[in-house]
Protein backbone atom coordinates (compact mmCIF):
# COMPACT_ATOMS: atom_id res chain seq x y z
CA UNK A 1 0.00 0.00 0.00
CA UNK A 2 3.02 2.43 0.82
CA UNK A 3 4.50 1.61 -2.80
CA UNK A 4 1.00 2.85 -4.49
CA UNK A 5 0.65 5.63 -2.23
CA UNK A 6 4.15 6.57 -2.98
CA UNK A 7 3.65 6.01 -6.68
CA UNK A 8 0.31 8.32 -6.76
CA UNK A 9 2.35 11.64 -5.43
CA UNK A 10 4.64 10.85 -7.75
CA UNK A 11 2.86 11.01 -10.77
CA UNK A 12 0.49 13.67 -9.42
CA UNK A 13 3.90 16.09 -8.98
CA UNK A 14 4.71 14.88 -12.34
CA UNK A 15 1.75 16.26 -14.08
CA UNK A 16 1.84 19.23 -11.91
CA UNK A 17 5.18 19.95 -12.92
CA UNK A 18 5.18 19.08 -16.61
CA UNK A 19 6.11 21.01 -19.82
CA UNK A 20 4.51 23.82 -20.63
CA UNK A 21 6.28 23.87 -24.17
CA UNK A 22 5.12 22.05 -27.10
CA UNK A 23 8.74 23.08 -28.90
CA UNK A 24 10.72 20.39 -30.70
CA UNK A 25 14.11 20.28 -30.06
CA UNK A 26 15.22 21.72 -33.86
CA UNK A 27 12.87 24.43 -32.59
CA UNK A 28 14.84 24.78 -29.66
CA UNK A 29 17.78 24.71 -31.08
CA UNK A 30 16.93 27.66 -33.65
CA UNK A 31 15.96 29.80 -30.71
CA UNK A 32 19.65 28.92 -28.57
CA UNK A 33 21.55 30.02 -32.08
CA UNK A 34 20.06 33.20 -31.77
CA UNK A 35 20.36 33.57 -28.11
CA UNK A 36 23.70 32.45 -28.49
CA UNK A 37 23.96 34.97 -31.32
CA UNK A 38 22.62 37.88 -29.34
CA UNK A 39 25.03 37.10 -26.39
CA UNK A 40 28.46 37.33 -29.32
CA UNK A 41 26.63 41.12 -30.97
CA UNK A 42 30.40 42.43 -29.34
CA UNK A 43 32.41 39.86 -30.81
CA UNK A 44 30.86 40.55 -34.61
CA UNK A 45 31.04 44.34 -33.82
CA UNK A 46 34.67 44.47 -33.54
CA UNK A 47 34.95 42.10 -36.27
CA UNK A 48 32.61 44.86 -38.19
CA UNK A 49 34.64 47.81 -37.06
CA UNK A 50 37.98 45.61 -37.95
CA UNK A 51 36.08 45.34 -41.58
CA UNK A 52 35.56 48.73 -41.89
CA UNK A 53 38.72 50.31 -40.44
CA UNK A 54 40.20 48.51 -43.26
CA UNK A 55 37.66 49.79 -46.17
CA UNK A 56 38.25 53.27 -44.77
CA UNK A 57 42.31 52.71 -45.02
CA UNK A 58 41.99 51.95 -48.43
CA UNK A 59 39.45 54.35 -49.31
CA UNK A 60 42.17 56.86 -47.87
CA UNK A 61 44.81 55.28 -49.96
CA UNK A 62 43.34 55.80 -53.52
CA UNK A 63 43.92 58.17 -55.64
CA UNK A 64 41.43 57.65 -58.56
CA UNK A 65 38.26 58.56 -59.19
CA UNK A 66 36.52 55.16 -59.01
CA UNK A 67 38.38 53.68 -56.59
CA UNK A 68 37.22 56.13 -54.36
CA UNK A 69 33.47 55.42 -55.43
CA UNK A 70 33.83 51.75 -54.81
CA UNK A 71 35.13 52.13 -51.25
CA UNK A 72 32.86 54.63 -50.31
CA UNK A 73 29.30 52.39 -51.89
CA UNK A 74 31.34 49.35 -49.57
CA UNK A 75 31.38 51.70 -46.56
CA UNK A 76 27.68 52.77 -47.21
CA UNK A 77 26.51 48.84 -47.66
CA UNK A 78 28.36 47.94 -44.37
CA UNK A 79 27.20 50.70 -42.27
CA UNK A 80 23.35 50.34 -43.96
CA UNK A 81 22.00 48.43 -41.69
CA UNK A 82 24.10 49.67 -38.58
CA UNK A 83 24.43 53.36 -38.94
CA UNK A 84 21.98 54.91 -41.33
CA UNK A 85 23.35 58.23 -41.05
CA UNK A 86 26.98 57.28 -41.69
CA UNK A 87 25.85 55.24 -44.90
CA UNK A 88 23.47 58.58 -46.03
CA UNK A 89 27.08 60.58 -45.81
CA UNK A 90 29.12 58.28 -47.81
CA UNK A 91 26.36 57.79 -50.44
CA UNK A 92 25.47 61.66 -50.91
CA UNK A 93 29.46 61.74 -51.65
CA UNK A 94 28.98 59.19 -54.41
CA UNK A 95 25.79 61.02 -55.92
CA UNK A 96 27.96 64.13 -56.01
CA UNK A 97 30.80 62.37 -57.48
CA UNK A 98 28.37 60.96 -60.36
CA UNK A 99 27.00 63.90 -60.81
CA UNK A 100 30.44 65.79 -61.52
CA UNK A 101 31.56 62.70 -63.88
CA UNK A 102 28.33 62.39 -65.85
CA UNK A 103 28.29 58.84 -64.93
CA UNK A 104 24.66 58.50 -64.61
CA UNK A 105 25.28 54.11 -63.50
CA UNK A 106 26.92 55.57 -60.70
CA UNK A 107 24.17 58.09 -59.99
CA UNK A 108 21.55 55.66 -60.55
CA UNK A 109 23.36 53.00 -58.24
CA UNK A 110 24.13 55.71 -55.58
CA UNK A 111 20.47 56.61 -55.18
CA UNK A 112 19.31 53.11 -55.19
CA UNK A 113 22.01 52.44 -52.49
CA UNK A 114 19.86 55.44 -50.93
CA UNK A 115 16.73 54.28 -51.62
CA UNK A 116 17.57 50.76 -49.99
CA UNK A 117 19.01 52.95 -46.53
CA UNK A 118 15.72 54.81 -45.87
CA UNK A 119 13.60 51.31 -46.57
CA UNK A 120 15.31 49.64 -44.04
CA UNK A 121 15.00 52.52 -41.67
CA UNK A 122 11.36 52.62 -42.41
CA UNK A 123 11.44 56.12 -43.65
CA UNK A 124 9.70 54.61 -46.96
CA UNK A 125 8.25 58.26 -47.98
CA UNK A 126 11.63 59.33 -48.45
CA UNK A 127 12.59 56.05 -50.03
CA UNK A 128 9.49 56.90 -52.56
CA UNK A 129 11.14 60.24 -53.34
CA UNK A 130 14.59 58.36 -54.44
CA UNK A 131 12.98 56.00 -56.56
CA UNK A 132 10.87 58.70 -58.58
CA UNK A 133 14.46 59.77 -59.44
CA UNK A 134 16.00 56.77 -60.20
CA UNK A 135 13.30 55.50 -62.91
CA UNK A 136 13.91 58.34 -64.88
CA UNK A 137 17.49 57.77 -65.50
CA UNK A 138 19.13 55.21 -67.90
CA UNK A 139 19.73 51.83 -66.55
CA UNK A 140 21.73 48.65 -67.49
CA UNK A 141 20.33 45.03 -66.62
CA UNK A 142 22.15 44.43 -63.45
CA UNK A 143 21.32 48.27 -62.00
CA UNK A 144 18.06 48.21 -63.57
CA UNK A 145 17.41 44.89 -61.79
CA UNK A 146 18.12 46.52 -57.98
CA UNK A 147 15.87 49.00 -59.12
CA UNK A 148 13.50 46.44 -59.83
CA UNK A 149 13.95 44.74 -56.23
CA UNK A 150 14.05 48.28 -54.45
CA UNK A 151 10.32 48.84 -55.77
CA UNK A 152 9.37 45.35 -54.74
CA UNK A 153 10.54 46.00 -51.37
CA UNK A 154 9.92 49.99 -50.98
CA UNK A 155 6.02 48.31 -51.57
CA UNK A 156 6.43 45.09 -49.45
CA UNK A 157 7.16 47.63 -46.61
CA UNK A 158 4.70 50.16 -47.68
CA UNK A 159 2.23 47.21 -47.15
CA UNK A 160 3.31 46.21 -44.03
CA UNK A 161 3.87 49.67 -42.18
CA UNK A 162 0.18 51.18 -43.14
CA UNK A 163 -1.46 47.68 -42.35
CA UNK A 164 -2.43 47.17 -45.94
CA UNK A 165 -4.27 43.60 -47.44
CA UNK A 166 -1.60 41.32 -48.67
CA UNK A 167 -0.54 40.23 -51.44
CA UNK A 168 -0.38 43.50 -52.75
CA UNK A 169 -0.33 43.86 -56.78
CA UNK A 170 2.09 46.10 -56.99
CA UNK A 171 4.04 43.74 -55.35
CA UNK A 172 3.21 40.95 -57.44
CA UNK A 173 3.89 43.64 -60.71
CA UNK A 174 7.56 44.34 -59.43
CA UNK A 175 8.14 40.70 -58.67
CA UNK A 176 7.03 39.96 -62.50
CA UNK A 177 9.19 42.21 -64.07
CA UNK A 178 11.82 40.80 -61.79
CA UNK A 179 11.39 37.11 -63.33
CA UNK A 180 11.29 38.38 -66.98
CA UNK A 181 14.21 39.97 -66.87
CA UNK A 182 16.28 37.45 -65.36
CA UNK A 183 14.78 33.90 -65.92
CA UNK A 184 17.35 32.03 -64.50
CA UNK A 185 16.55 29.89 -61.72
CA UNK A 186 19.92 29.96 -60.56
CA UNK A 187 19.77 33.57 -59.78
CA UNK A 188 19.18 34.96 -55.98
CA UNK A 189 16.98 37.79 -57.83
CA UNK A 190 14.96 35.66 -59.41
CA UNK A 191 14.47 33.22 -56.42
CA UNK A 192 13.44 36.69 -53.98
CA UNK A 193 11.49 37.94 -56.96
CA UNK A 194 9.64 34.15 -57.55
CA UNK A 195 8.87 34.41 -53.47
CA UNK A 196 6.46 37.08 -53.92
CA UNK A 197 5.03 36.36 -57.57
CA UNK A 198 3.15 33.61 -56.11
CA UNK A 199 0.09 33.43 -54.89
CA UNK A 200 -1.37 29.88 -56.22
CA UNK A 201 -2.06 27.80 -52.62
CA UNK A 202 -0.87 24.49 -55.05
CA UNK A 203 2.35 26.50 -56.10
CA UNK A 204 3.59 27.84 -52.89
CA UNK A 205 3.71 24.47 -51.67
CA UNK A 206 6.09 23.97 -54.62
CA UNK A 207 7.54 26.58 -54.43
CA UNK A 208 8.84 26.06 -50.80
CA UNK A 209 10.62 23.05 -51.27
CA UNK A 210 12.46 24.62 -53.98
CA UNK A 211 13.71 27.99 -52.06
CA UNK A 212 14.56 26.48 -49.15
CA UNK A 213 16.66 24.20 -51.30
CA UNK A 214 18.10 27.24 -52.92
CA UNK A 215 18.49 28.64 -49.49
CA UNK A 216 20.50 25.60 -48.02
CA UNK A 217 22.59 25.99 -51.20
CA UNK A 218 24.35 29.70 -50.11
CA UNK A 219 26.90 29.66 -48.14
CA UNK A 220 26.19 31.95 -45.01
CA UNK A 221 28.80 34.60 -46.09
CA UNK A 222 26.85 34.84 -49.48
CA UNK A 223 25.34 38.45 -49.32
CA UNK A 224 22.06 37.41 -50.49
CA UNK A 225 21.79 34.35 -47.75
CA UNK A 226 20.01 36.81 -45.06
CA UNK A 227 17.10 37.61 -47.92
CA UNK A 228 16.96 34.16 -49.25
CA UNK A 229 16.61 32.40 -45.80
CA UNK A 230 13.84 35.31 -45.22
CA UNK A 231 12.15 34.53 -48.31
CA UNK A 232 12.25 30.81 -47.43
CA UNK A 233 10.66 31.85 -43.72
CA UNK A 234 7.98 33.68 -45.54
CA UNK A 235 6.92 31.13 -48.12
CA UNK A 236 6.79 28.45 -44.82
CA UNK A 237 4.74 31.30 -43.08
CA UNK A 238 2.15 31.04 -46.38
CA UNK A 239 1.73 27.51 -45.76
CA UNK A 240 1.47 27.06 -41.85
CA UNK A 241 5.14 25.79 -41.94
CA UNK A 242 5.82 26.74 -38.57
CA UNK A 243 9.13 24.84 -37.88
CA UNK A 244 10.63 25.64 -41.17
CA UNK A 245 9.24 29.25 -40.91
CA UNK A 246 10.95 29.30 -37.16
CA UNK A 247 14.70 27.81 -39.05
CA UNK A 248 14.57 30.12 -41.53
CA UNK A 249 13.82 32.99 -40.63
CA UNK A 250 16.52 31.88 -37.00
CA UNK A 251 18.94 31.92 -39.45
CA UNK A 252 18.49 35.31 -41.26
CA UNK A 253 18.18 36.88 -38.09
CA UNK A 254 21.71 35.04 -37.05
CA UNK A 255 23.37 36.06 -40.22
CA UNK A 256 22.24 39.87 -39.81
CA UNK A 257 23.24 40.00 -36.34
CA UNK A 258 26.72 38.20 -37.24
CA UNK A 259 26.79 41.57 -39.92
CA UNK A 260 25.90 43.92 -37.31
CA UNK A 261 22.89 44.28 -39.31
CA UNK A 262 20.03 46.16 -36.87
CA UNK A 263 17.13 46.05 -39.59
CA UNK A 264 15.76 43.10 -37.96
CA UNK A 265 11.97 43.11 -37.85
CA UNK A 266 11.87 39.08 -37.43
CA UNK A 267 13.49 39.33 -33.68
CA UNK A 268 9.89 40.29 -32.82
CA UNK A 269 8.08 37.88 -34.87
CA UNK A 270 10.80 35.07 -33.33
CA UNK A 271 10.00 36.12 -29.95
CA UNK A 272 5.67 35.65 -30.90
CA UNK A 273 6.78 32.44 -32.10
CA UNK A 274 8.56 32.01 -28.48
CA UNK A 275 5.52 32.76 -26.94
CA UNK A 276 3.02 30.77 -28.98
CA UNK A 277 5.17 27.67 -28.71
CA UNK A 278 5.80 28.45 -24.30
CA UNK A 279 9.19 29.08 -24.83
CA UNK A 280 8.63 32.37 -22.54
CA UNK A 281 11.91 32.92 -21.84
CA UNK A 282 13.21 33.08 -25.23
CA UNK A 283 10.44 35.49 -25.92
CA UNK A 284 11.74 37.41 -23.33
CA UNK A 285 14.93 37.56 -24.58
CA UNK A 286 14.07 38.39 -28.49
CA UNK A 287 11.50 41.44 -27.39
CA UNK A 288 14.34 42.71 -25.07
CA UNK A 289 16.71 42.46 -27.69
CA UNK A 290 14.43 44.40 -30.53
CA UNK A 291 13.53 47.34 -27.60
CA UNK A 292 17.16 47.65 -27.32
CA UNK A 293 17.84 47.82 -30.80
CA UNK A 294 14.90 50.91 -30.96
CA UNK A 295 16.09 52.40 -27.70
CA UNK A 296 19.49 52.74 -29.08
CA UNK A 297 18.84 53.84 -33.04
CA UNK A 298 15.20 55.15 -32.55
CA UNK A 299 15.91 55.75 -36.76
CA UNK A 300 14.83 52.32 -37.00
CA UNK A 301 10.93 52.64 -36.87
CA UNK A 302 10.74 49.77 -39.37
CA UNK A 303 11.84 46.76 -36.59
CA UNK A 304 8.08 46.24 -35.74
CA UNK A 305 7.60 48.92 -33.76
CA UNK A 306 3.66 48.45 -35.35
CA UNK A 307 3.10 45.32 -33.91
CA UNK A 308 5.92 45.38 -30.97
CA UNK A 309 3.28 46.51 -28.72
CA UNK A 310 0.61 44.27 -28.97
CA UNK A 311 3.32 41.14 -29.15
CA UNK A 312 4.42 42.67 -25.73
CA UNK A 313 0.97 42.55 -24.46
CA UNK A 314 0.03 38.98 -25.55
CA UNK A 315 3.66 37.89 -24.10
CA UNK A 316 2.55 39.67 -21.15
CA UNK A 317 -0.81 37.72 -20.68
CA UNK A 318 1.23 34.49 -21.62
CA UNK A 319 3.21 35.06 -18.68
CA UNK A 320 0.45 35.75 -16.62
CA UNK A 321 -1.81 32.44 -17.69
CA UNK A 322 1.44 30.95 -16.84
CA UNK A 323 1.49 32.12 -13.35
CA UNK A 324 -1.85 31.75 -12.27
CA UNK A 325 -1.66 28.11 -13.86
CA UNK A 326 1.38 27.28 -11.58
CA UNK A 327 -0.41 28.90 -8.92
CA UNK A 328 -3.65 27.03 -8.99
CA UNK A 329 -1.25 23.62 -9.50
CA UNK A 330 0.67 24.50 -6.25
CA UNK A 331 -2.21 25.18 -4.52
CA UNK A 332 -3.85 22.28 -5.56
CA UNK A 333 -0.76 20.11 -4.73
CA UNK A 334 -0.61 21.73 -1.32
CA UNK A 335 -3.76 20.14 -0.42
CA UNK A 336 -3.10 16.74 -1.75
CA UNK A 337 0.14 17.13 0.45
CA UNK A 338 -1.16 17.47 3.10
CA UNK A 339 -3.77 14.99 2.77
CA UNK A 340 -1.50 12.12 2.01
CA UNK A 341 -0.24 13.49 5.39
CA UNK A 342 -2.84 12.83 7.41
CA UNK A 343 -3.78 9.58 5.63
CA UNK A 344 0.12 8.63 6.60
CA UNK A 345 0.34 9.31 10.14
CA UNK A 346 -3.11 7.22 10.42
CA UNK A 347 -1.24 4.52 8.63
CA UNK A 348 2.06 4.95 10.40
CA UNK A 349 0.04 4.32 14.08
CA UNK A 350 -2.01 1.12 12.53
CA UNK A 351 1.27 0.35 11.65
CA UNK A 352 2.96 1.07 15.17
CA UNK A 353 0.27 -1.19 16.74
CA UNK A 354 0.84 -4.10 14.61
CA UNK A 355 4.83 -3.96 15.03
CA UNK A 356 4.25 -4.53 19.16
CA UNK A 357 2.32 -7.79 17.96
CA UNK A 358 4.43 -9.05 15.24
CA UNK A 359 7.64 -7.79 17.69
CA UNK A 360 6.54 -10.62 20.41
CA UNK A 361 6.35 -13.30 18.22
CA UNK A 362 9.74 -12.00 16.81
CA UNK A 363 11.63 -12.66 20.17
CA UNK A 364 9.84 -16.20 20.06
CA UNK A 365 10.86 -17.13 16.74
CA UNK A 366 14.07 -15.78 17.33
CA UNK A 367 15.08 -18.15 20.34
CA UNK A 368 13.95 -21.22 17.52
CA UNK A 369 16.20 -20.14 15.13
CA UNK A 370 19.29 -19.67 17.14
CA UNK A 371 18.94 -23.60 18.25
CA UNK A 372 18.31 -24.44 14.45
CA UNK A 373 20.84 -22.13 13.18
CA UNK A 374 23.43 -23.89 16.06
CA UNK A 375 22.38 -27.48 14.84
CA UNK A 376 22.75 -26.34 10.95
CA UNK A 377 26.26 -25.11 11.69
CA UNK A 378 27.55 -28.05 13.52
CA UNK A 379 25.90 -30.09 11.00
CA UNK A 380 27.30 -28.28 8.30
CA UNK A 381 31.08 -27.93 9.61
CA UNK A 382 30.83 -31.73 9.77
CA UNK A 383 29.49 -32.03 5.88
CA UNK A 384 32.35 -29.15 4.59
CA UNK A 385 34.67 -31.52 6.57
CA UNK A 386 33.85 -34.92 5.04
CA UNK A 387 33.48 -32.70 1.93
CA UNK A 388 36.98 -31.72 1.84
CA UNK A 389 38.87 -34.97 2.58
CA UNK A 390 36.64 -36.49 -0.12
CA UNK A 391 37.78 -33.97 -2.31
CA UNK A 392 41.58 -34.29 -1.71
CA UNK A 393 41.24 -37.92 -1.91
CA UNK A 394 39.76 -37.87 -5.39
CA UNK A 395 42.07 -35.48 -6.26
CA UNK A 396 45.34 -36.85 -4.93
CA UNK A 397 44.22 -40.52 -6.77
CA UNK A 398 43.80 -38.56 -10.11
CA UNK A 399 47.23 -36.58 -9.71
CA UNK A 400 48.50 -40.05 -9.61
CA UNK A 401 46.52 -41.51 -12.04
CA UNK A 402 47.36 -39.31 -14.60
CA UNK A 403 51.41 -39.35 -13.48
CA UNK A 404 51.82 -43.02 -13.50
CA UNK A 405 49.76 -42.41 -17.35
CA UNK A 406 52.37 -40.14 -18.73
CA UNK A 407 54.96 -42.39 -16.83
CA UNK A 408 54.25 -45.40 -18.74
CA UNK A 409 53.61 -43.66 -21.88
CA UNK A 410 56.81 -41.37 -21.81
CA UNK A 411 58.87 -45.05 -20.59
CA UNK A 412 57.49 -47.21 -23.45
CA UNK A 413 58.34 -44.11 -25.85
CA UNK A 414 61.61 -44.21 -24.68
CA UNK A 415 62.20 -47.81 -24.56
CA UNK A 416 61.14 -47.51 -28.62
CA UNK A 417 63.21 -44.59 -29.65
CA UNK A 418 66.35 -46.00 -27.38
CA UNK A 419 65.30 -49.48 -29.38
CA UNK A 420 65.32 -48.12 -33.28
CA UNK A 421 68.61 -46.33 -32.47
CA UNK A 422 70.56 -48.93 -31.08
CA UNK A 423 69.69 -51.09 -33.82
CA UNK A 424 70.63 -48.84 -36.25
CA UNK A 425 74.35 -47.95 -34.28
CA UNK A 426 74.78 -51.96 -34.53
CA UNK A 427 73.93 -52.05 -37.74
CA UNK A 428 76.41 -49.57 -38.77
CA UNK A 429 79.08 -50.87 -36.23
CA UNK A 430 79.06 -54.26 -38.32
CA UNK A 431 79.25 -52.86 -41.71
CA UNK A 432 81.98 -50.31 -40.60
CA UNK A 433 84.05 -53.64 -38.86
CA UNK A 434 83.58 -55.98 -41.91
CA UNK A 435 85.07 -53.36 -44.62
CA UNK A 436 87.90 -52.30 -42.13
CA UNK A 437 88.30 -56.47 -41.64
CA UNK A 438 88.67 -56.69 -45.31
CA UNK A 439 91.03 -53.93 -46.34
CA UNK A 440 88.27 -51.80 -47.92
CA UNK A 441 89.11 -48.62 -46.22
CA UNK A 442 87.84 -46.33 -48.82
CA UNK A 443 84.25 -48.08 -48.19
CA UNK A 444 84.84 -47.36 -44.40
CA UNK A 445 85.55 -43.77 -45.12
CA UNK A 446 82.27 -43.45 -47.47
CA UNK A 447 80.21 -45.06 -44.89
CA UNK A 448 80.98 -42.65 -42.75
CA UNK A 449 80.65 -39.95 -44.68
CA UNK A 450 77.32 -41.44 -45.41
CA UNK A 451 76.24 -41.27 -41.84
CA UNK A 452 77.00 -37.47 -41.41
CA UNK A 453 74.88 -36.45 -44.45
CA UNK A 454 71.56 -39.09 -42.87
CA UNK A 455 72.56 -36.90 -39.35
CA UNK A 456 70.59 -34.30 -40.19
CA UNK A 457 67.60 -36.62 -41.64
CA UNK A 458 67.67 -38.96 -38.85
CA UNK A 459 67.47 -36.11 -36.03
CA UNK A 460 64.51 -34.69 -38.48
CA UNK A 461 62.89 -37.75 -37.93
CA UNK A 462 63.21 -38.13 -34.14
CA UNK A 463 61.92 -34.82 -33.87
CA UNK A 464 59.12 -35.48 -35.76
CA UNK A 465 58.48 -38.83 -33.69
CA UNK A 466 58.68 -36.06 -30.58
CA UNK A 467 56.36 -33.96 -32.22
CA UNK A 468 54.11 -36.45 -33.27
CA UNK A 469 54.23 -37.90 -29.71
CA UNK A 470 54.02 -34.81 -27.45
CA UNK A 471 51.09 -33.38 -29.51
CA UNK A 472 49.16 -36.66 -28.81
CA UNK A 473 50.21 -36.19 -25.46
CA UNK A 474 49.71 -32.95 -25.38
CA UNK A 475 46.32 -31.85 -27.99
CA UNK A 476 45.48 -28.66 -26.49
CA UNK A 477 49.08 -27.58 -26.09
CA UNK A 478 48.95 -24.96 -28.89
CA UNK A 479 45.28 -23.70 -27.94
CA UNK A 480 46.67 -23.54 -23.83
CA UNK A 481 49.85 -21.49 -25.55
CA UNK A 482 48.04 -19.48 -27.56
CA UNK A 483 46.19 -18.32 -24.89
CA UNK A 484 49.36 -16.85 -22.92
CA UNK A 485 49.92 -15.01 -25.75
CA UNK A 486 48.52 -11.73 -27.12
CA UNK A 487 45.75 -12.14 -30.05
CA UNK A 488 47.97 -10.67 -32.50
CA UNK A 489 50.86 -12.87 -31.73
CA UNK A 490 49.31 -16.52 -31.93
CA UNK A 491 50.65 -19.51 -33.63
CA UNK A 492 49.49 -21.87 -36.18
CA UNK A 493 50.84 -25.05 -36.87
CA UNK A 494 52.66 -26.12 -39.97
CA UNK A 495 50.65 -27.52 -42.59
CA UNK A 496 52.08 -30.92 -41.92
CA UNK A 497 50.81 -31.12 -37.88
CA UNK A 498 54.57 -30.61 -36.61
CA UNK A 499 55.43 -28.10 -34.28
CA UNK A 500 58.13 -25.00 -35.19
CA UNK A 501 61.00 -24.44 -33.64
CA UNK A 502 59.58 -22.23 -30.83
CA UNK A 503 56.91 -24.70 -30.28
CA UNK A 504 59.76 -27.42 -30.03
CA UNK A 505 61.65 -25.30 -27.30
CA UNK A 506 58.74 -24.49 -25.27
CA UNK A 507 57.47 -28.31 -25.44
CA UNK A 508 60.54 -29.16 -23.82
CA UNK A 509 60.52 -26.81 -21.26
CA UNK A 510 56.68 -28.37 -20.55
CA UNK A 511 58.63 -31.54 -19.90
CA UNK A 512 60.78 -29.85 -17.52
CA UNK A 513 63.87 -28.97 -19.54
CA UNK A 514 64.63 -25.00 -18.50
CA UNK A 515 68.13 -25.06 -19.50
CA UNK A 516 68.62 -23.26 -22.78
CA UNK A 517 72.17 -25.26 -22.92
CA UNK A 518 70.77 -28.33 -23.06
CA UNK A 519 67.69 -27.88 -25.27
CA UNK A 520 70.57 -26.28 -27.67
CA UNK A 521 72.25 -29.37 -27.64
CA UNK A 522 68.43 -31.55 -28.12
CA UNK A 523 67.73 -29.27 -30.80
CA UNK A 524 71.26 -29.04 -32.74
CA UNK A 525 71.00 -25.03 -32.33
CA UNK A 526 73.43 -22.87 -30.68
CA UNK A 527 72.70 -21.76 -26.92
CA UNK A 528 72.30 -17.95 -28.22
CA UNK A 529 69.57 -18.92 -31.02
CA UNK A 530 67.62 -20.95 -27.75
CA UNK A 531 68.23 -18.15 -25.89
CA UNK A 532 66.77 -15.47 -28.29
CA UNK A 533 63.25 -17.34 -29.05
CA UNK A 534 62.88 -17.68 -25.43
CA UNK A 535 63.35 -13.95 -25.09
CA UNK A 536 61.31 -13.06 -28.22
CA UNK A 537 58.01 -15.54 -27.43
CA UNK A 538 58.22 -13.73 -23.42
CA UNK A 539 57.74 -10.09 -25.57
CA UNK A 540 54.25 -11.44 -26.94
CA UNK A 541 52.98 -12.72 -23.87
CA UNK A 542 50.01 -11.01 -22.28
CA UNK A 543 50.91 -10.77 -18.88
CA UNK A 544 54.19 -10.75 -16.91
CA UNK A 545 57.06 -12.15 -19.66
CA UNK A 546 58.67 -13.12 -15.72
CA UNK A 547 55.69 -15.38 -15.14
CA UNK A 548 55.68 -17.25 -18.56
CA UNK A 549 57.89 -20.51 -18.38
CA UNK A 550 56.41 -20.68 -15.33
CA UNK A 551 52.93 -21.22 -16.69
CA UNK A 552 54.04 -23.14 -19.88
CA UNK A 553 55.01 -25.75 -17.28
CA UNK A 554 51.53 -25.56 -15.47
CA UNK A 555 49.70 -25.97 -18.66
CA UNK A 556 47.84 -29.33 -18.36
CA UNK A 557 47.89 -32.38 -20.67
CA UNK A 558 44.75 -33.96 -22.28
CA UNK A 559 46.04 -37.64 -22.38
CA UNK A 560 45.10 -39.85 -25.04
CA UNK A 561 46.10 -43.44 -26.04
CA UNK A 562 49.55 -43.50 -27.98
Amino acid sequence: MKKNLLFLIILFVCSCNGRYSIATQDDLRYFSMVDEALNNKEIYLEQFNNRVSEVRQRLANSKDRESIYIYQRLLAEQYMGYEADTALSFIDKNIEKAEELGKTDWLAESYIQKSQTFNTAGLIEKSREILDKVKLLPMGQEIKLKYLMEELSYWRYHVIQYNLPSPDTRVIAYADSIVQLMPNPASPYYNFAKTYQITNSADMQAWQTQIMHYADSLDENNPWYKYITECASFSAWRNQDISNQLKYGALSIVTKIKQVDRHVPYMALLGTMATEMGELSYAARFYNATINIQADHPEYVFNGRATLSRAIMEFHDAVEKRLNLQNQQNRTLNYLILFFTILVIILLVATLIELRKVRSLHKKLKLINEELSISEINLRHSNEQLLAKEKMLTTTNTELTEANFVKEEYIGQLFATCSTYLDKMNMLKKNIHRKLKAGQYADAIKQTQVINQKDNEDLRELWDEFDNVFLRLFPDFLKQFNELLRPEEQITLKTNGQLNTDLRIYALIRLGIDSSVKISKMLGMSVQTVYNARTKMRGKANFSEEDFDLRVRKLKPTFTSL
